[in-house]
Protein backbone atom coordinates (compact mmCIF):
# COMPACT_ATOMS: atom_id res chain seq x y z
CA UNK A 1 0.00 0.00 0.00
CA UNK A 2 1.59 3.04 -1.22
CA UNK A 3 1.55 6.10 1.63
CA UNK A 4 1.28 9.05 -0.66
CA UNK A 5 -1.46 10.12 -3.33
CA UNK A 6 0.71 10.08 -6.21
CA UNK A 7 2.40 6.82 -5.54
CA UNK A 8 -1.58 5.65 -5.58
CA UNK A 9 -2.77 7.28 -8.72
CA UNK A 10 0.56 5.82 -10.46
CA UNK A 11 -0.63 2.10 -9.22
CA UNK A 12 -4.18 2.51 -10.10
CA UNK A 13 -3.28 3.31 -13.49
CA UNK A 14 -0.77 0.66 -13.87
CA UNK A 15 -2.86 -2.37 -12.55
CA UNK A 16 -5.96 -1.50 -13.01
CA UNK A 17 -9.00 -0.55 -10.46
CA UNK A 18 -8.05 -2.27 -7.18
CA UNK A 19 -10.11 -0.51 -5.04
CA UNK A 20 -12.37 -3.47 -4.82
CA UNK A 21 -9.84 -5.71 -4.42
CA UNK A 22 -9.58 -7.49 -1.34
CA UNK A 23 -7.33 -9.62 1.36
CA UNK A 24 -7.85 -12.57 3.27
CA UNK A 25 -9.97 -10.75 5.81
CA UNK A 26 -12.10 -8.31 3.39
CA UNK A 27 -10.00 -5.26 3.72
CA UNK A 28 -9.86 -3.47 0.98
CA UNK A 29 -6.71 -0.88 0.16
CA UNK A 30 -9.63 2.13 1.24
CA UNK A 31 -9.69 0.05 4.55
CA UNK A 32 -6.00 0.29 4.64
CA UNK A 33 -5.68 3.90 3.74
CA UNK A 34 -8.63 5.02 5.93
CA UNK A 35 -6.61 3.37 8.66
CA UNK A 36 -3.01 3.89 8.49
CA UNK A 37 -2.62 6.69 5.51
CA UNK A 38 -2.63 10.09 4.78
CA UNK A 39 -6.23 11.65 4.11
CA UNK A 40 -4.74 12.27 0.33
CA UNK A 41 -4.15 8.64 -0.29
CA UNK A 42 -7.83 8.07 1.21
CA UNK A 43 -8.95 11.00 -1.27
CA UNK A 44 -7.53 9.26 -4.11
CA UNK A 45 -8.75 6.00 -3.93
CA UNK A 46 -12.51 7.51 -3.44
CA UNK A 47 -12.25 9.32 -7.06
CA UNK A 48 -11.22 6.78 -8.19
CA UNK A 49 -13.92 4.57 -7.15
CA UNK A 50 -16.06 6.10 -4.00
CA UNK A 51 -18.25 2.98 -4.24
CA UNK A 52 -15.22 1.21 -2.14
CA UNK A 53 -16.54 3.30 0.88
CA UNK A 54 -19.61 1.12 1.00
CA UNK A 55 -17.58 -2.52 1.33
CA UNK A 56 -17.50 -4.27 4.87
CA UNK A 57 -14.56 -6.57 5.76
CA UNK A 58 -15.17 -9.88 6.69
CA UNK A 59 -14.72 -10.26 10.47
CA UNK A 60 -15.64 -7.30 11.96
CA UNK A 61 -18.05 -5.51 9.10
CA UNK A 62 -16.53 -2.58 9.50
CA UNK A 63 -16.24 -0.09 6.59
CA UNK A 64 -13.38 2.21 6.15
CA UNK A 65 -15.58 5.00 7.58
CA UNK A 66 -16.00 3.03 10.77
CA UNK A 67 -12.10 1.66 10.75
CA UNK A 68 -11.20 5.73 10.15
CA UNK A 69 -13.78 6.48 12.89
CA UNK A 70 -12.29 3.67 15.03
CA UNK A 71 -8.61 5.44 14.93
CA UNK A 72 -10.13 8.76 15.95
CA UNK A 73 -8.96 9.99 11.98
CA UNK A 74 -11.67 12.54 11.91
CA UNK A 75 -9.97 14.29 8.97
CA UNK A 76 -10.11 10.93 7.27
CA UNK A 77 -13.97 9.96 8.45
CA UNK A 78 -14.82 13.62 6.78
CA UNK A 79 -13.10 13.34 3.32
CA UNK A 80 -14.78 9.73 3.49
CA UNK A 81 -17.82 11.25 4.25
CA UNK A 82 -17.97 14.06 1.88
CA UNK A 83 -17.63 11.66 -1.05
CA UNK A 84 -20.16 9.09 -0.01
CA UNK A 85 -22.39 11.16 2.91
CA UNK A 86 -24.93 8.32 3.56
CA UNK A 87 -22.34 5.39 4.07
CA UNK A 88 -22.64 7.14 7.33
CA UNK A 89 -25.66 4.71 8.20
CA UNK A 90 -23.65 1.30 7.63
CA UNK A 91 -23.18 -0.30 10.60
CA UNK A 92 -20.71 -3.37 11.63
CA UNK A 93 -21.61 -6.70 12.79
CA UNK A 94 -22.20 -5.38 16.75
CA UNK A 95 -24.25 -2.42 15.22
CA UNK A 96 -22.06 0.31 15.96
CA UNK A 97 -22.10 3.48 13.54
CA UNK A 98 -19.73 6.62 13.28
CA UNK A 99 -20.70 7.92 16.30
CA UNK A 100 -20.37 5.42 18.68
CA UNK A 101 -16.70 4.95 17.53
CA UNK A 102 -16.08 8.66 17.56
CA UNK A 103 -17.53 8.52 20.88
CA UNK A 104 -15.81 5.70 22.43
CA UNK A 105 -12.56 7.65 21.14
CA UNK A 106 -12.61 11.06 21.76
CA UNK A 107 -15.49 13.02 20.20
CA UNK A 108 -19.17 13.47 22.13
CA UNK A 109 -21.46 12.82 19.66
CA UNK A 110 -22.90 16.71 19.12
CA UNK A 111 -19.18 17.62 18.62
CA UNK A 112 -18.88 14.70 15.91
CA UNK A 113 -22.08 16.00 14.36
CA UNK A 114 -20.81 19.60 14.56
CA UNK A 115 -17.18 18.76 12.54
CA UNK A 116 -19.17 16.86 10.25
CA UNK A 117 -21.53 19.38 9.11
CA UNK A 118 -18.77 22.47 9.43
CA UNK A 119 -17.57 22.03 5.71
CA UNK A 120 -21.50 22.37 4.61
CA UNK A 121 -24.58 24.80 4.79
CA UNK A 122 -27.09 22.47 5.56
CA UNK A 123 -26.67 19.79 8.61
CA UNK A 124 -26.64 16.00 7.48
CA UNK A 125 -29.53 14.72 8.33
CA UNK A 126 -28.64 11.21 8.09
CA UNK A 127 -25.56 11.73 10.81
CA UNK A 128 -27.79 13.83 13.30
CA UNK A 129 -30.19 10.41 13.36
CA UNK A 130 -27.12 7.76 14.07
CA UNK A 131 -26.95 10.13 17.81
CA UNK A 132 -29.89 7.78 18.98
CA UNK A 133 -29.26 4.54 17.20
CA UNK A 134 -28.80 1.72 19.56
CA UNK A 135 -26.65 -0.60 18.55
CA UNK A 136 -27.55 -4.53 19.15
CA UNK A 137 -27.51 -4.14 22.47
CA UNK A 138 -29.43 -1.27 22.87
CA UNK A 139 -26.13 1.29 23.85
CA UNK A 140 -26.46 4.76 21.99
CA UNK A 141 -23.36 7.00 21.30
CA UNK A 142 -24.19 9.03 24.19
CA UNK A 143 -23.98 5.83 26.62
CA UNK A 144 -21.10 5.26 24.85
CA UNK A 145 -19.51 8.31 25.14
CA UNK A 146 -20.68 8.70 28.51
CA UNK A 147 -19.59 4.97 29.76
CA UNK A 148 -15.74 6.30 28.87
CA UNK A 149 -15.87 9.33 30.63
CA UNK A 150 -17.82 9.30 33.72
CA UNK A 151 -16.96 12.65 35.51
CA UNK A 152 -17.97 14.39 32.17
CA UNK A 153 -21.02 12.20 32.24
CA UNK A 154 -22.14 13.11 35.75
CA UNK A 155 -21.20 16.72 34.94
CA UNK A 156 -23.65 16.61 31.82
CA UNK A 157 -26.34 15.34 33.85
CA UNK A 158 -26.25 17.84 36.90
CA UNK A 159 -26.04 20.80 34.37
CA UNK A 160 -29.33 19.28 32.54
CA UNK A 161 -30.87 18.18 35.95
CA UNK A 162 -29.96 21.67 37.44
CA UNK A 163 -31.44 23.73 34.45
CA UNK A 164 -29.20 26.57 35.54
CA UNK A 165 -26.80 28.50 33.19
CA UNK A 166 -24.30 29.26 35.48
CA UNK A 167 -23.33 25.85 35.34
CA UNK A 168 -22.65 25.52 32.00
CA UNK A 169 -19.25 27.66 32.76
CA UNK A 170 -18.26 25.27 35.05
CA UNK A 171 -18.79 22.45 33.05
CA UNK A 172 -16.49 23.80 29.87
CA UNK A 173 -13.65 24.69 32.70
CA UNK A 174 -13.77 21.09 34.08
CA UNK A 175 -14.18 19.12 31.19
Amino acid sequence: MAEDAEATKIILKKKGNLTKERDEDGHTPLHYAAHKCCSSVVEELLKWDASAAYVCDRKLGMTPLLMAARQAHLQKSQKIHSFCPDCCVKVDNRGWNLLHFLAFRVYPPRIAIYFFTLSRKMECASIRNLMDWKDALGITPHQVYDAYRPRIARARKSFENSGQKEKKAKLIVHS
